[in-house]
């Protein structure tokens, strides 16, 4: 008998509790915070530095045509530009496609002294003792991206088409006979971009982000006129092929305008 007494008791007990449960006051969940939608059209600028490996060869020192000379060198500089582009996110995932192009001043220069009995020298006593310089002076992309956004922060990577301007300078003077060359070739290269980036919306539409790319461009072969100044008269120089490795660091300021598309 005692065990059915306590037996009761324990049942109504178990059956009574959701029910006090729900007369008792209960404390409101805090709400979460809001995130961001970073599906939408958005347009920003870009700005930061650059550094970059440009490698060509040159017959400069040697008879036209032949290139015996190659120019390895090493540059830093900045890059300022803007950027536009689309996003769609599904849950977390962010998908999205940019056009981007800059204006830049990434450059650097090298020393080479011609060799008599190696190169030609172009028949100059004592050679030529030739400063190479590039410059990369443009950039663009055409990009695709995909990335994973938490609250008010995005993580991205990014890849696709690249271009940009890079120029080719060869300065020398000689001290006997007095005279100074400059030739000068710009060209197009061409190539890919990857590169990646976090972002963080301070508003509603507005962000900020850091990113790194990446460029690996190739450009043409081409025909310049070394002009001179006093003493000797122009020659023709040839350059051969260009490859340059890009790495640029910049910060990105978007607005995005999630109801346009």
């Amino acid at each position: 008998m005692k065990k059915l007494v306590v037996a009761g008791v324990a049942f109504v007990a178990l059956a009574a509790g959701p029910a006090m449960a729900a007369d008792m006051p209960v404390k409101a969940m805090p709400a979460p915070i809001p995130g961001v939608n970073w599906s939408g059209i958005y347009v920003g600028l870009h700005g930061g530095g650059g550094w970059a490996r440009t490698s060509y060869a040159s017959d400069f020192n040697c008879a036209v045509g032949v290139l015996c000379e190659n120019a390895n060198i090493d540059g830093s500089g900045w890059v300022l530009g803007g950027q536009i582009g689309y996003r769609w996110q599904i849950n977390h995932v962010v998908l999205g496609a940019e056009i981007a192009a800059a204006a830049a001043d990434i450059n650097g220069n090298t020393g080479s002294t011609c060799t008599p009995g190696v190169n030609t020298c172009i028949g100059v006593p004592g050679g030529f003792d030739v400063k190479y310089k590039t410059t990369v002076n443009e950039l663009g992309s055409a990009t695709v991206q995909a990335g994973w956004a938490w609250d008010r922060w995005l993580w991205y990577a990014k890849g696709g088409y690249a271009t940009g301007q890079i120029e080719r300078q060869a300065n020398d003077v000689l001290g006997a006979p007095a005279a100074t060359f400059v030739s000068q070739f710009h060209n197009y290269g061409h190539g890919y971009t990857v590169g990646t980036g976090f972002e963080w919306a301070f508003s509603s539409i507005g962000s900020l982000a850091i990113e790194y790319d990446f460029y690996r461009l190739n450009a043409g072969a081409g025909v310049t006129t070394a002009a001179s100044g006093t003493g000797v008269s122009a020659f023709t120089n040839v350059v051969g092929p260009l490859s340059a490795d890009i790495h640029t660091l910049t910060l990105r300021l978007n607005l995005r305008f999630p109801g346009i598309l």
